[in-house]
């Protein structure tokens, strides 16, 4: 009985569960510029925060269920002042996500979130979406940002899995009126986060010092916006590891996600709502190199205008500077909304996790973006 014990026993511990948190988003410093993708590891106690003897089980690492998400949603404001729409452009893309089992084991279950391209009003709507393969099932997390959620069993070594989703999507330019600007302010989006560390005294000093002589959330938001164009570099970070906005605002370096987060951060700290947006840009034409599509920005909460597109990273510099303030050129998608999102681990545009059982394995993955103007 004891030497039967011990076998199984030792068949428990060779049960594990795999997270691996994709993709790390990369930026370019401005439409056209290229930065390098890095493929990053969450581990078992980052995942789960905990282990047994035996292994993780899949049963602790079950995602949150729509019952249990709390939303965030705001109070409705009436009369709210809406953009100017100065352009209207068409884009083909398709997004392809192909996990490949490296073996040598078995991989006994993959499960993948994908995060889907959707209606975000005023800046796009999706004309048509096809992905394949079918049956997967569709959900939504606390920002409304909706994912395919694939599952697939018993994938062999070698065994290649192919997910394609096709759009037609027609983005908006806009431009913002914000010259009214003495509404009340919602009181979501205001506060700490992993990477937004708006309630540390560095950044709740540097908002105030900033804000001090400014009347209107507009005039604080300015202010901040062209602080961090003004004195921040763009760099592509080492591994593509985000260092947050506390260490970017000591650094003074960072790219668009620390561009993003430092924003944000500054106005979180002066009671502004600031929220995260992630998406990709065009275009590709054919010759899709990896993470050179993928752009961070956000948008803040403009009393009596609502929520407003910011971009410090492409608003650096000077002849942008009032583009990317409450405005938005038509060459920016929408992919998700929210910094540290559950379903994707806290990563961008795609996550899975896989299990195996008594031979371990490996499973990779490759990432395309194919993104093409629309012929009139």
């Amino acid at each position: 009985m004891n030497f039967i014990r011990k076998i199984f026993i030792m068949i428990l511990a060779f049960s594990v569960i795999t997270s691996l948190s994709l993709t790390l988003t990369g930026c370019p410093s401005a439409p056209s510029t290229k930065s390098v993708e890095v493929i990053s590891e969450t581990t078992e106690e980052e995942l789960t925060g905990k282990t047994t003897e035996e292994g993780v089980t899949e049963e602790e690492v079950e995602e949150t269920t729509k019952e249990e998400i709390t939303r965030l949603t705001e109070p409705p404001i009436a009369k709210l002042i809406l953009p100017k729409i100065t352009a209207v452009v068409e884009y083909d893309v398709r997004h392809s996500v192909t996990l490949v089992n490296n073996g040598p084991g078995i991989a006994t279950r993959i499960l993948l979130h994908v995060s889907l391209i959707r209606d975000i009003e005023p800046y796009q709507k999706v004309v048509s979406m096809e992905i394949i393969p079918q049956g997967f099932e569709t959900i939504t997390d606390e920002y409304d940002n909706v994912y395919a959620k694939f599952e697939f069993a018993n994938v062999a070594s070698g065994e290649k899995l192919n997910i394609e989703i096709y759009y037609k999507v027609a983005v908006n330019a806009l431009d913002f009126n914000i010259s009214k600007c003495d509404c009340s302010l919602p009181t979501i989006f205001i506060d700490p986060e992993l990477n937004i560390e708006s309630d540390t005294e560095q950044i709740i000093s540097l908002a105030n010092e900033l804000a001090k002589s400014k009347v209107t959330a507009c005039e604080k938001v300015k202010a901040f916006y062209n602080y961090v164009g003004d004195n921040i570099s763009y760099t592509s970070n080492p591994g593509d590891i985000n260092e947050g906005a506390l260490l970017t605002l000591e650094d003074r370096s960072g790219d668009c996600t620390d561009f993003t987060d430092s924003l944000i951060a500054l106005c979180r700290a002066a009671g502004i709502p600031a929220r995260f947006i992630e998406g990709v840009t065009c275009c590709t034409n054919g010759h899709y190199i990896a993470h050179e599509n993928k752009h961070n920005r956000l948008e803040v909460y403009i009393p009596c205008v609502g929520w407003v597109p910011m971009d410090p990273t492409w608003g650096r510099f000077q002849a942008n500077r009032e583009t990317y303030f409450a405005g938005t050129t038509a060459d920016y998608i929408i992919v998700g909304q929210g910094r540290n999102r559950d379903i994707l681990k806290g990563y961008y545009y795609f996550h899975y996790n896989y299990w195996w059982g008594v031979e371990s394995t490996t499973v990779s993955n490759q990432e395309e973006w194919e993104i093409v103007k629309v012929e009139e």
